[in-house]
């Protein structure tokens, strides 16, 4: 029991010790590899950003609008990832998580607006997330914009313009955390706001904390 005991507060150690600090701004800087503030990835690179953190990395994003994609496919979204919480609204100059305030909401933006002003031809869903657990942890973000207007069908289709979590079928899950998120001026054909598909033995619970859903 003792060496148990052990070896799983050594894990514990190791990941605190290795877990990484990824840093996106807006328009980037320094170098633009996300090593720290000075070096920040562009808003771009936020997706590929989140795909190169492992378990127990966070991302932090500063205030600012950051888009699905900067061409036109209303098929491009973000993504959450297992294991790596993705934080927003910093100012940019913050060395802890204890250091940010944002007293009057978040300020950080993931956007479906894509080419016309006006949502026709938006991104389908701002945030598409699939085999995601509770590790999976998003927090300080306003997520607006998506238009998921297609004719819904279980693999996604037409569901939540704002987030859609895809747990569907035998097997399937997710369920990732969300904290402090503002869902506003999504839609969709069924769940503007937010979808979470746990239909025909999939199983799909994600946890909303202190999120707030507005006109969608």
């Amino acid at each position: 029991m003792k060496k148990l005991l052990f070896l799983s507060l050594l894990l514990t150690f190791a990941l605190q010790v290795f877990s990484t600090t990824h840093y996106v701004t807006v328009s980037g800087a320094g170098t633009m590899d996300g090593s720290s503030w000075a070096n920040a990835a562009p808003g771009t690179d936020l997706q590929a950003i989140i795909n190169l953190a492992i378990a127990g990395d966070e991302v932090w994003v500063t205030c600012g609008t950051y888009l699905t994609t900067t061409g036109t496919d209303r098929n491009v979204s973000f993504s959450m990832k297992n294991g790596v919480s993705i934080r927003g609204s910093f100012q940019g100059n913050e060395l802890s998580v204890s250091d940010r305030e944002y007293p009057c909401g978040p300020c950080s933006i993931l956007s479906g607006e894509l080419g016309a002003a006006g949502n026709s031809d938006n991104a389908y869903t701002v945030i598409y997330n699939q085999n995601l657990d509770s590790t999976a942890f998003l927090e300080g973000f306003i997520i607006r914009d998506g238009n998921d207007d297609r004719t819904p069908t279980s693999a996604g289709n037409g569901l939540g313009g704002g987030m859609y979590n895809h747990g569907y079928g035998a097997g399937g899950f997710c369920s990732p955390t969300v904290h402090t998120c503002l869902f506003e001026q999504n839609a969709a054909s069924w769940g503007g706001g937010a979808f979470n598909n746990g239909y025909d033995q999939g199983f799909s619970e994600p946890l909303y904390i202190n999120c707030v859903f507005y006109q969608n």
